[in-house]
């Protein structure tokens, strides 16, 4: 099933069965992009909330850098 999304392949795979078994660990992706850190995360400092959104960062740094180059090849295949 994995195999079956754009980008991920047979290196990409064994990894993100690791970090995220077999889809049991979470009930809506939203919550596995949480858990990767993968969600935005607003900066603000006093009552200033100018600036960019960055990701949050919270997760796994191996799992962040998994699963970028997937999301290059998808992005240039477009």
């Amino acid at each position: 099933l994995l195999d079956s999304i754009p980008g991920v392949g047979e290196q990409t795979s064994p990894w993100l069965l690791a970090y995220l078994d077999n889809g049991t660990r979470f009930a809506r992706g939203k919550q596995a992009a949480c858990f990767a850190g993968l969600t935005p995360r607003p900066w603000q400092s006093g009552t200033s909330i100018k600036g960019r959104t960055c990701i949050s960062k919270v997760g796994p740094s191996e799992l962040r850098k998994i699963l970028y180059m997937p999301a290059v090849v998808v992005s240039f295949g477009k």
